[in-house]
């Protein structure tokens, strides 16, 4: 490998083609995986969701039940929208309307949990700030289950069924 100069006292080491299309096949590979893309997703809702309840709770002084809530709501338009379009794009077996519902009403789960949980952890010691951790980390691992085997699962092929000879 031969190096070319950076500075008088640096070099870096030059990079072959073959070892640049290595480097670009295993990023492909890595985003191209749903789970690797519901990360980014789930990572960007959080972000959304983290500060709506921490500027409603500490900031706008709602109570926490309200500002837990809030931030949920916010992170919906993220989540959905990321998890409908990218992270489990294609052919879907379910229309959007029926997508909408089931997600729905997996929110209103995970929300009724987070505000349960928040709360039970905040009156055991645990700030909302530290408190919001542990439940969203539950509810990302059942949601990736969820949303990729349930809500946004792909449209099953048909199995064409072969015709037969009809008996005269």
């Amino acid at each position: 490998m031969s190096m070319r100069p950076l500075t008088r006292e640096a070099t870096v080491p030059e990079m072959s083609a073959a070892a640049i299309t290595s480097c670009k096949t295993r990023v492909k590979g890595l985003i191209g995986h749903s789970a690797s893309r519901y990360v980014v997703i789930g990572g960007g809702a959080f972000a959304v969701d983290y500060a709506v309840l921490l500027g409603a709770y500490y900031i706008a002084g709602l109570p926490l039940a309200a500002a837990v809530t809030a931030g949920f709501l916010a992170g919906l338009v993220v989540s959905f929208n990321g998890n409908k379009r990218w992270v489990f794009e294609g052919e879907q077996e379910k229309r959007t309307g029926r997508q909408l519902a089931e997600y729905v009403a997996l929110l209103v789960v995970n929300c009724l949990f987070t505000v349960w949980a928040v709360g039970f952890l905040n009156a055991h010691g645990f700030p909302p700030f530290i408190g919001k951790m542990l439940p969203i980390a539950l509810i990302t691992c059942w949601d990736y289950v969820l949303f990729r085997w349930a809500i946004f699962g792909e449209a099953k092929q048909s199995t064409p069924v072969p015709v037969t000879a009809r008996a005269a």
